[in-house]
């Protein structure tokens, strides 16, 4: 499978000096006169025209947030967040974001990596019992800068029972998107700390963030609240897991065992129960670092903020940031990737940014921290990358290069 058709295969369903060691293997950005980001709110021309773009691409709801000197300074929301039912796109409406999951995992990770509780640079096979792949020595290797660079070699998702994991190239050698690798990662902060994702993020991101509508996994109430999953067609299509939902709830009951503190053991285990049709595989877990985070602007905005060292809470401090913010793997001389984020070196711009893709949603994240400012876009339509690629050029005033590439 080629890399492209990889980064797009989900959509088909403390720092101490030995740690600090470990992230000065970087690989430097294209460099130039420093220029940077400039976003402005979307102008009253194409905010009239916006509504007609997103009936053409069949795409129902729209959320968008900026945040300008650390700061969420402007929002809108367009549309309804379900098509049948009319209910309009609010404030309060929460999206499934998929790999937006990411980056917030890996401050997560990064916060863990403060504490002293994970080496990046130590494999993770150190911290895991048995074997992640049976005769391949390599994937002893993998580590956590490995899986937050996407350079693990690991393939991005297993579909079909009977698939086996895989490598294709020794840890670090190059770039190639791999949501298994993030998923492996979780499963060796699970077992580091003793805690599921969930309490995790909790403890680290949305408690001290005030990030309350977020989760990575299906919250009471978000049932009125979500953005429906919508197909080409702007039809309400089945979403695995909402469908899913009540059936996670019953299974935690009759384990009496919250989802907030399962672990990958508890997933696998459930996985019968929850989805027989499918194999105990990460890509049809409910609790998935790499690809179940819901959420709201406003709430994703508060991260950027954080990130971006501003906001009510401060999760990293600045050099811990800075770590996280430098390339690590370099893909071409535009576009490379860091510790949890994409990014874009062009015309001596630098910008961080990721994009989430799910069977019928598309949403797309924009940042550069020298101007602590970003873009943020969801949508709830297997269209909406048409959509939120006008956003980002709308807003950003030119075509970025990243987009050419993604």
């Amino acid at each position: 499978m080629s890399g492209r058709m990889d980064r797009r295969a989900f959509a088909r369903i403390g720092l101490g000096s030995m740690t600090l060691a470990g992230f000065n293997r970087t690989v430097p950005a294209a460099v130039g006169k420093k220029r940077r980001l400039k976003l402005s709110p979307l102008s009253e021309k194409f905010l009239t025209r916006l509504p007609i773009m997103m009936e053409l691409a069949n795409v129902p709801g729209v959320s968008v947030a900026y945040v300008e000197n650390g700061r969420e300074s402007w929002s809108r929301y367009f549309g309804v967040r379900d098509a049948g039912t009319r209910e309009p796109v609010t404030a309060d409406t929460v999206w499934q974001v998929g790999s937006l999951s990411k980056p917030v995992f890996a401050m997560v990770v990064m916060k863990l990596v403060e504490a002293g509780k994970i080496d990046p640079d130590r494999p993770l096979a150190n911290y895991l019992p048995g074997e992640l792949i049976k005769d391949e020595p390599r994937a002893k290797s993998i580590t956590a800068r490995h899986a937050l660079s996407q350079s693990t070699g690991l393939q991005n998702w297993r579909f079909q029972a009977g698939q086996t994991l895989s490598l294709s190239f020794a840890p670090g050698e190059r770039w190639s998107y791999s949501g298994e690798g993030i998923y492996y990662l979780q499963r060796a902060v699970e077992q580091i700390t003793g805690l599921g994702l969930e309490q995790l993020a909790r403890e680290h991101m949305f408690g001290p963030l005030g990030m309350a509508s977020s989760s990575y996994y299906w919250l009471a109430g978000y049932d009125k609240r979500i953005a429906s999953s919508h197909n080409g067609q702007g039809a309400v299509a089945v979403d695995y897991i909402v469908m899913n939902a009540s059936r996670i709830a019953k299974v935690a009951d009759q384990q009496k065992k919250p989802v907030t503190e399962w672990r990958h053991e508890d997933q696998e285990k459930a996985q019968a129960s929850v989805e027989n049709r499918f194999p105990p595989f990460p890509t049809f877990f409910p609790v998935n670092a790499a690809g179940t985070l819901i959420t709201t602007t406003s709430d994703y905005a508060k991260f950027l903020i954080a990130l971006m060292g501003g906001g009510r809470a401060r999760v990293l401090d600045d050099r811990s940031v800075a770590e996280m913010l430098k390339p690590q793997i370099r893909i071409n001389d535009t576009v490379s990737w860091a510790l949890g984020w994409g990014l874009q070196a062009d015309n001596g711009q630098t910008c961080f940014w990721h994009w989430g893709e799910g069977v019928n949603y598309r949403t797309f994240v924009i940042g550069d921290r020298s101007t602590r400012s970003g873009l943020i876009v969801f949508t709830n339509g297997r269209n909406g990358r048409k959509i939120w690629e006008r956003i980002v050029i709308e807003a950003t005033g030119s075509d970025q290069p990243l987009l050419l590439w993604l």
